[in-house]
């Protein structure tokens, strides 16, 4: 990555400071000052408001005869966080992460772990998102543009599948439903086909009985791949997800060892399961 900074000289006066914007490397022109991806008009954006900002900065501290190197260096600093720190902001009521936040923390105990695991995961990456796109998102600022950009970012930044995007943009839609159910907003976008969950066939890789078998006679050189392959096999003959395995026992066993009971993370419901004669 290549950091951005603002090379000030003004009068006697010369100072250096970081923007906190970062652009891949090689795609920032020196001469225009330009990001030259197609994916960087919000970066200029941001890169002629700092322009703006610093030359109003320096007017102002000249008209106050205050132009100094360190008042210079701490309004630049200032600026910085007001336009690229997403916390740094008057809006907070507005802001997307923040009220994704509360939802999350009110929907403990009554939305299964595995949804709250979820909707964890979409309040990280829309935060990861804010500070790659150094741009704070409120409820105004949802549109067909965002959705694009979000899922573009999911699947080139990311490299995340197209049902696991799916389920960011399912969860992300939730969240704003909720937003609006509470009267924080009227932007509607959200319910548009086109902000749609998007997906895709995933496709069945399976094992044979012949193939299980295989593996099971297989001699292994020791004994922490034996339990390796036990473990494998007992998911394939049951369906018991790896992060349920600590949770059987002996009295996982019923109906005179017929069947298996086990209360699952995903679903945090109890399940019965048939065994494999």
């Amino acid at each position: 990555m290549q950091y951005l900074y603002a090379d000030i000289s003004v009068s006697v006066i010369r100072t250096k400071c970081a923007l906190g914007i970062s652009v891949k490397e090689g795609k920032f022109n020196s001469k225009t000052q330009t990001v030259k991806d197609a994916g960087g008009v919000e970066t200029n954006i941001l890169i002629n408001t700092f322009k703006s900002e610093i030359l109003a900065l320096i007017r102002g501290l000249q008209q106050k005869g205050e132009l100094s190197r360190a008042n210079l260096a701490n309004g630049i600093n200032e600026l910085r966080l007001k336009l690229t720190d997403p916390d740094f902001s008057i809006d907070n009521g507005q802001r997307i992460v923040i009220y994704a936040k509360r939802f999350i923390e009110n929907s403990v105990g009554v939305r299964k772990p595995a949804t709250l695991k979820q909707l964890n995961n979409t309040l990280v990456k829309l935060e990861n998102s804010e500070k790659f796109k150094r741009v704070k998102l409120t409820f105004d600022k949802i549109d067909l543009s965002f959705y694009n950009s979000l899922v573009a970012y999911c699947v080139s930044e990311l490299n995340l599948s197209t049902n696991s995007v799916g389920n960011i943009i399912k969860n992300f839609k939730t969240i704003v439903h909720s937003a609006f159910e509470e009267g924080l907003h009227e932007n509607l976008i959200y319910r548009s086909r086109y902000f749609k969950k998007p997906s895709e066939e995933s496709e069945a890789i399976y094992l044979n009985e012949t193939e299980l078998q295989r593996m099971k006679m297989t001699i292994l050189p020791n004994r922490h791949l034996d339990n390796v392959r036990d473990l494998f096999l007992l998911a394939c003959y049951t369906g018991v997800r790896s992060q349920d395995y600590d949770k059987l026992n002996n009295d996982s066993l019923i109906n005179n060892g017929t069947m298996l009971k086990v209360r699952t993370e995903k679903t945090d419901e109890e399940v019965i399961i048939p065994l494999h004669r």
